[in-house]
């Protein structure tokens, strides 16, 4: 096993492993050299699977507003490249989302309260779709923000999003007070997660307010998508929102929604997460190893 000495952006531990195991379905090196290339290791305390070096922030914001969103069906001509304004593919990926977050938000409804008018903030919620269902089957007030332009104005204008806004340095001053934030497959995306979650406590997030992950499941899904930053098993996003003082209220394992890989094991390729904020001011990563 390769070590390296490079501390490790969620616990502080100072010694890593790096990620050697290279197959053909599940891939550990960059699909996007030029984007950036990298080694993936994972910390010897936490287990928290990241990138090494890391990518510059600019040159992420731009990839995800405009690349990273290329639909497949672009017409090149002589002068002009000509695309969908989105990928309407992940629409019903995005709207089938609700089912779970519905299911595990049902099984513990002693955690919230259905009778108010709920305010939802999606983090990452591109066009919006996941939203259209939280307002169509529990009336809830949404709220999303993205760094794609196109697709917050289709949340607007056709998914009726309540409220939209490009995602800023300045997010975290908004005065929210969400009773939930969402976070579909955007965690894994995050430059610093546990800034993130010790943030969005003071505006964002209302005391005792809930916070919703999807997540890939790392012995699942391959190493080699560049901006999935960090990867968390089970294990390892328990340890860090226990230690960022969120109460783990349903941890589960889940399949896709649409037919996957006849060759992974498509029951768990995601995690999901809901948790709880709790009043504690300090955070705190013990040493577990």
């Amino acid at each position: 096993m390769k070590k390296r000495k490079i501390s490790c952006k969620i616990c502080g531990e100072n010694n890593s492993t790096v990620v050697t195991k290279n197959n053909f379905f599940l891939r550990i090196d960059s699909s996007d050299k030029k984007l950036i290339n990298y080694d993936n290791l994972v910390c010897d305390n936490c287990g928290t699977i990241y990138h090494h070096p890391d990518i510059d922030k600019k040159k992420l914001i731009n990839h995800y507003q405009t690349a990273y969103r290329k639909t497949g069906s672009a017409i090149y001509l002589k002068n002009r490249t000509i695309d969908l304004p989105l990928r309407f593919d992940w629409t019903s990926v995005s709207f089938h989302r609700f089912h779970a977050f519905y299911e595990i938000l049902l099984k513990n409804k002693n955690n919230f309260n259905f009778k108010k008018k709920n305010k939802i903030l999606d983090y990452g919620c591109y066009q919006g779709a996941f939203l259209f269902a939280c307002k169509k089957i529990l009336n809830f007030r949404t709220i999303g923000t993205d760094y794609n332009k196109e697709g917050l104005k289709m949340a607007k204008s056709f998914f009726l999003v309540d409220e939209v806004f490009e995602t800023f340095n300045n997010f975290y001053k908004k005065k929210i007070n969400a009773d939930i934030i969402t976070l579909l497959h955007v965690f894994e995306h995050l430059m610093d997660p546990v800034d993130f979650l010790r943030k969005i406590k003071k505006n964002v997030l209302k005391n005792n307010g809930l916070l919703y992950l999807e997540i890939p499941n790392p012995y699942s899904n391959p190493l080699n998508d560049p901006t999935h930053l960090f990867l968390y098993s089970k294990d390892t996003i328990e340890y860090i929102l226990k230690s960022c003082n969120y109460k783990i209220i349903t941890l589960e394992q889940r399949g896709l929604y649409q037919q996957g890989s006849l060759l992974r094991n498509n029951k768990n390729l995601n995690l999901h997460i809901l948790a709880k904020s709790i009043n504690k001011k300090d955070i705190f990563f013990p040493k577990v190893l």
